[in-house]
């Protein structure tokens, strides 16, 4: 639990990526960005050119993560870079500040593959479950009773692409803002669904 100035209440990478497999976690607190995880990528400069040395990306295969909480951004996982999550279960994480994305924020793309996300909120602003500047992708994945306090009570995209594929949203609210499941703004964007997804 990080409760100081820092950010990712278990793991905290700065200048790499992060790989986790079979893991669970659980009450975790940050009181900046990531309650469980947070991923920055780290630059190098070489005279005038600055060049990166990692994404900051985050990768969860058959893992959990419940109850972690940050008072900024990505209840769970705080990324700059790319997050993947297969066969992995996201409940309970929340955002207690006004920032984004109440289990999941990336500043990359979203790839999401036979995954659950349930209950998870920010309290007063965007995407209940995910927050990203770019795509996401998903497919098998459910979520429900995921809650904005503004906007994008599941999924909130800015800027990037939606695909999705046998995918199910029901019972998630965004309390002021438009989009209870979805909500996409920015630069044109396109929403795809793939299958018949039921939303309710």
């Amino acid at each position: 639990t990080v409760l100081g100035a820092g950010s990712g209440g278990a793991i905290s990478s700065l200048g790499g990526d992060v790989s986790v497999t079979e893991s669970t976690f659980t009450n975790n607190q940050a009181r900046m960005n990531g309650g469980a995880i947070y991923a920055e990528g780290r630059n190098t400069v070489t005279g005038s050119n600055p060049q990166y040395t990692s994404d900051g990306t985050v990768t969860v295969t058959d893992s959990e993560f419940s109850n972690n909480q940050s008072r900024s951004s990505g209840g769970a996982i705080y990324a700059s870079g790319a997050v993947t999550a297969t066969r992995s279960t996201f409940s309970s994480n929340k955002v207690t500040g006004d920032s984004a994305g109440g289990a999941i924020f990336s500043a990359h793309k979203v790839t999401l593959e036979d995954s659950t996300f349930n209950n998870n909120s920010i309290q007063r602003s965007y995407g209940g479950a995910i927050y990203t500047y770019g795509d996401i992708t998903a497919t098998r994945t459910n979520f429900s009773n995921n809650t904005a306090g503004s906007s994008g009570g599941a999924i909130c995209s800015s800027g990037g692409n939606i695909t999705l594929t046998d995918t199910n949203f029901s019972g998630n609210i965004s309390n002021t803002g438009p989009g209870g499941a979805i909500y996409m703004y920015g630069v044109p964007s396109t929403l795809r669904f793939t299958t018949t997804i039921p939303i309710t």
